[in-house]
């Protein structure tokens, strides 16, 4: 059993299955040894409780939304946070990587949802707002992050580097 100073509000594996992170309402993200129960590592820095954390596809990053309206991604391996992003004007309440890595898509109770670029390279936010009131969609929140993704993907005209796009 793994223990946290709070209310959980997400937990997931790593994909090789030897870490547990957990977060929640206490502000900060664990990382514990599925093998020996220890604490590895503690994620700190937001300023209010997290809704919810995930590892990247190839496990190197951690991604948390939080109720201060940020997004942090973290090195998994050393817990240093690697960027925080902002763009919300409302609590984040869901984060998701993109199927090979390279963006997070985010969305709050502020009924947007946005998709950042995490290429190292170009820490900017691509800044593909979707504008349909998630709560009003009947699989929020992960079925219409899936849908934002395949449609900043397919759109017409790509996002370029600062340039925002809505999305119909």
């Amino acid at each position: 059993m793994f223990s946290y100073p709070g209310a959980v509000w997400s937990a997931v594996l790593s994909r090789d299955e030897k870490y547990i992170l957990i977060a929640g309402e206490d502000r900060s993200a664990q990382i514990w040894d599925v093998t020996t129960g220890n604490l590895h590592k503690q994620l700190n820095g937001h300023a209010d409780s997290i809704w919810s954390a995930t590892y990247s596809p190839d496990g190197r990053m951690i991604a948390t939304a939080s109720e201060d309206r940020t997004v942090r991604i973290w090195d998994a391996d050393t817990g240093q946070i690697l960027v925080v992003l902002e763009g919300h004007s409302g609590p984040v309440r869901t984060v998701a990587f993109s199927p090979d890595g390279s963006s997070v898509v985010t969305a709050g109770l502020d009924e947007v949802a946005v998709v950042h670029s995490i290429e190292p390279a170009n820490w900017f936010s691509l800044g593909c707002h979707y504008l349909q009131t998630l709560r009003n969609h009947p699989d929020a929140p992960e079925m219409a992050l899936k849908e934002i993704f395949e449609k900043c993907k397919t759109s017409a005209n790509p996002i370029q580097h600062g340039m925002q796009r809505t999305i119909n």
